[in-house]
């Protein structure tokens, strides 16, 4: 069952649900913050394992993980993934935030350069 909003937007697919948060944060966030995006994605991702709903992308977030770890040039042994990176890197509020959607976007676009 997909849940679409406003524009019919597809909550169904992480990579609608991370462009909407980007441009609309305050709907789901209460500031830009990494430590409550990254609340906000593990929710995502446990209410889509338990109730067995797929969720379109989800599975990228681990290529995303190890481009990161490619791009900064940071030894693979951080367990905390892409956020454990963007967060030690440039902090857990709202420099990392958008630092997150910096990488991210410009993974998601082919551009990501190392």
């Amino acid at each position: 069952m997909q849940t679409k909003i406003e524009n019919n937007i597809d909550f169904s697919d992480l990579y609608n649900v991370l462009d909407f948060i980007k441009e609309r944060t305050g709907l789901f966030l209460l500031k830009r913050d990494l430590d409550l995006l990254y609340s906000f994605i593990t929710g995502m991702k446990l209410t889509a394992i338990g109730n067995n709903v797929d969720l379109k992308n989800l599975e990228e977030l681990d290529s995303f993980s190890k481009h990161i770890h490619e791009k900064l040039d940071i030894a693979d042994t951080n367990t905390m993934g892409w956020f454990g990176v963007i967060r030690d890197k440039h902090g857990s509020g709202e420099e990392g935030f958008n630092k997150f959607f910096e990488y991210f976007d410009e993974w998601r676009s082919g551009k990501y350069t190392l």
